[in-house]
């Protein structure tokens, strides 16, 4: 059985339509209908989905490219907060900071003088090593990059 991580661009991509929805919603059709594990969602990725919804309110003021209002990104963080409390497509579930660090700390010295990472591109491919998760979903070039640096599966749609 797959076990799946998806990343903040990838489900932001489920709730808003900021380019990828058909592609996310296809890939979470694709993975359950083979059996696929919940997506786990840890309070590092929550804190970051949520802040994500309200950065596009944000973004759309200032002349962003897409346009989420604040009523959009309030209904989207609910039924995200609603799917994870309902299961099923997501599971909450926690990490060990000291697991983190130790596993940040070593993807960081592996990959980043060399290939540029962000620190959230080294902490979902960290969370998602020490959920034992095999498959990485991300719309993120550079996520992409280190989760297959590091042995992952990517999403098949892009």
């Amino acid at each position: 059985m797959m076990r799946p991580y998806a990343d903040t661009n990838f489900l932001i991509s489920l709730y808003i339509d900021v380019g990828a929805f058909n592609l996310a919603r296809a890939q979470v059709t694709e993975a359950f209908a083979r059996q696929s594990d919940a997506l786990p969602v840890t309070s590092l990725l929550w804190a970051e989905i949520t802040n994500a919804f309200e950065l596009h309110v944000h973004l759309a003021r200032h002349g962003g490219q897409w346009r989420v209002s604040p009523e959009t990104a309030s209904a989207a963080i609910a039924s995200f907060e609603d799917h994870v409390r309902e299961a099923g497509v997501f599971f909450a579930c926690e990490v060990s900071w000291s697991a983190l660090r130790r596993e940040f700390r070593a993807l960081s010295q592996r990959h980043t003088a060399k290939h540029g990472f962000r620190t959230y591109d080294i902490l979902h491919v960290a969370q998602a090593r020490l959920l034992d998760c095999d498959e990485f979903w991300s719309f993120d070039g550079k996520a992409r990059m280190l989760a297959e640096l590091e042995g992952f599966r990517l999403n098949s749609l892009q």
